[in-house]
């Protein structure tokens, strides 16, 4: 990407809805896509067609720790505060800030309290987010569309933390707790239910909507299915299937990646697709 010269990536912003970024090895975010919502901090352009330095007008944004896009918004933790901040559109309340009106300059995200905390995690799913609150306390707060107008404590996933990260998977919430195991909630469920097999610990998680891939710690690569509900007793599982077809070189194996109609795994020099 000659558009970041000599400035090198290092990490790939959580995205959705046709809005991506990277965060280059100066804390520097540059972003490009979809932005309707102006929430790229760039007002008259619809659409960004190259990697362009995030920079919102009458605003001293200058470097970022994490950020994460969703429909028409963005979260981002600025690195000189290291605070959570939101702009772009909010008509399902996912700017966390009680209102539903469109903000062209970025707010910080405050907790019901009032008070504004620096999450260890956010992830933004179309209208809906969520954050992680630092340790020791670990817990999951969320907002927008079908939870609140301001970010929320789940008391659903307070059995399992402290948190280390959260992902929107099969109309819930897939998290991974301090120890690395895994756990799935939605709003039907009465608390949280382990993902099968319970030794199973990941390194490195990548899900869409209704498709997930698991990297263990052992370099295994694992499929997560839906959800399974009985119908004779109502109780649910959740497992996670080994993909078997790795596990012969799975020590070249480095990352995975999911997506709707696509699933990747990256080894050292190749990429498999499926």
């Amino acid at each position: 990407m000659k558009y970041l010269g000599k400035k090198n990536p290092i990490g790939l912003v959580d995205t959705s809805f046709a809005t991506y970024g990277l965060i280059t090895s100066d804390n520097s975010l540059y972003v490009w896509g979809y932005n309707a919502g102006y929430q790229l901090g760039q007002r008259g352009n619809i659409v960004i067609p190259v990697p362009t330095l995030y920079s919102p007008r009458n605003t001293n944004i200058s470097q970022v720790v994490c950020a994460s896009t969703g429909n028409e918004h963005m979260l981002y933790v600025s690195k000189k505060d290291n605070e959570l901040y939101a702009l772009g559109s909010n008509f399902a309340y996912q700017l966390g800030d009680g209102t539903n009106f469109v903000r062209l300059q970025p707010i910080p995200v405050k907790l019901s309290n009032d008070t504004v905390r620096s999450p260890t995690y956010i992830l933004t799913a179309l209208n809906f987010n969520c954050e992680i609150a630092p340790a020791p306390d670990g817990q999951l707060y969320c907002w927008g569309q079908g939870v609140d107008k301001v970010p929320t404590l789940l008391t659903s996933f307070s059995q399992v933390a402290p948190l280390k990260r959260t992902f929107r998977y099969a109309d819930g919430l897939l998290v991974q707790s301090s120890n690395n195991t895994l756990w799935y909630g939605n709003a039907v469920l009465d608390g949280v239910i382990p993902i099968q097999p319970l030794d199973l610990r990941v390194k490195s998680i990548h899900c869409a909507l209704h498709t997930c891939l698991l990297l263990s710690t052992e370099n295994l690569v694992y499929q997560l299915g839906e959800p399974y509900f009985s119908a004779i007793d109502g109780t649910a599982s959740f497992e996670a299937k080994l993909v078997d077809f790795f596990t012969p070189f799975k020590a070249y194996i480095v990352d995975v990646r999911a997506s709707e109609l696509s699933n990747f795994v990256f080894t050292r020099n190749k990429i498999y697709g499926w």
